[in-house]
């Protein structure tokens, strides 16, 4: 179908008061540049290869449409149903897609450099090395969606679900992931340096191969993460909540751990040389031969139930338990003498 075909029955269509109907019409290659294609119905369309840069395609319905390696620079896609459609290789470069339904879609190796994807439904999409740099995708779903090395480099996420997301590899370098949900992600070898993950969500993900430093984890729910063995020098955690995640010889020095809650987290042989423990939750943690300092564990809030490096663990103390606000700080002294006792039997 030509350019002027196409014209002519949307057209018609609209001056018949009708919805313009082009569901499963064969436009591969067509030359639809700037055309008005308003609420069309495109569903199972052919445009592979089509030329549909700066084309209006407000709330049009391209459910299940081939558009692989279409052109749809500047098109407007606000609203759009993409739902299962084939983008893979298509240029999306700086397109604004705020709504857009691409549940399912296939974006493999699209471009989608600079687009604005608001709220836009992506749940399990496919983007495998798609380009979203600079890509505004706040508040869009993308649980389940495959990110696999993905470019999100100083993409905007706040807010996003990527939930049980695949982002194996992707690089989402200096990202702004503020309040994001990457609860139970897949994170294998994903940069995130310098991504910014205030008050986001990892909980029960596995971070040990995930590329951290000077990331800001400040306020992040990170309940029963691991992060055996990881190096977290210069990442900010200041009030993050790591109940029940695993540190074991993690990499905390000079770590500014003010107000992080470490209740139940396993600190065995992990490095906290330097780090600020002030205000921080350590009771029930297991510090098991971990480098830290008796003035260090004096700033904590609590030691309620910990082990300490030494071994012994601290008594349960309900007068300091978790409530908000409590400075009873830990009888060091009890605690060598504890220890002293310890050695003595053993003796």
């Amino acid at each position: 179908m030509k350019r002027e075909e196409v014209i002519q029955l949307v057209k018609s269509a609209r001056q018949q008061g009708k919805v313009p109907n082009l569901s499963k019409a064969d436009l591969r290659a067509a030359d639809l540049h700037g055309v008005d294609l308003r609420g069309v119905h495109l569903m199972e369309a052919n445009l592979a290869g089509a030329n549909l840069s700066k084309a209006n395609l407000l709330r049009a319905n391209l459910a299940g449409a081939n558009l692989s390696h279409a052109n749809l620079v500047e098109a407007r896609l606000h609203g759009a149903i993409l739902t299962e459609a084939n983008l893979s290789g298509a240029d999306l470069t700086g397109d604004r897609m705020e709504t857009a339904q691409l549940s399912g879609a296939n974006l493999n190796q699209a471009s989608l450099r600079q687009a604005v994807l608001r709220a836009a439904r992506l749940n399990g999409a496919t983007l495998t090395e798609t380009n979203l740099q600079s890509s505004d995708l706040s508040k869009a779903n993308l649980a389940q969606a495959n990110l696999r090395r993905a470019n999100l480099r100083d993409a905007r996420l706040v807010e996003t679900d990527l939930s049980q997301a695949a982002l194996p590899e992707a690089n989402l370098n200096k990202a702004d992931l503020t309040k994001a949900n990457l609860s139970g992600a897949n994170v294998n070898a994903t940069n995130l340096r310098e991504a910014n993950l205030t008050q986001a969500n990892l909980s029960k993900t596995d971070l040990t191969k995930t590329f951290l430093w000077a990331a800001h984890l400040n306020e992040a729910i990170l309940t029963e993460v691991n992060l055996h063995g990881v190096d977290l020098h210069k990442t900010n955690l200041q009030g993050a909540n790591l109940s029940q995640a695993n540190l074991q010889k993690t990499r905390l020095v000079s770590n500014d751990l003010n107000g992080t809650i470490l209740k139940g987290a396993d600190l065995r042989g992990a490095d906290l040389s330097e780090a600020n423990l002030n205000g921080a939750n350590l009771s029930e943690a297991n510090l098991h031969e971990a480098r830290v300092t008796e003035a260090q564990l004096n700033a904590a809030r609590t030691l309620s139930g910990t082990t300490m490096p030494n071994g012994v663990k601290h008594p349960l103390d309900p007068a300091s338990g978790d409530q908000p606000g409590s400075k009873r700080k830990p009888d060091v002294n009890r605690l060598a003498e504890a220890a002293a006792r310890l050695r003595k039997k053993s003796e």
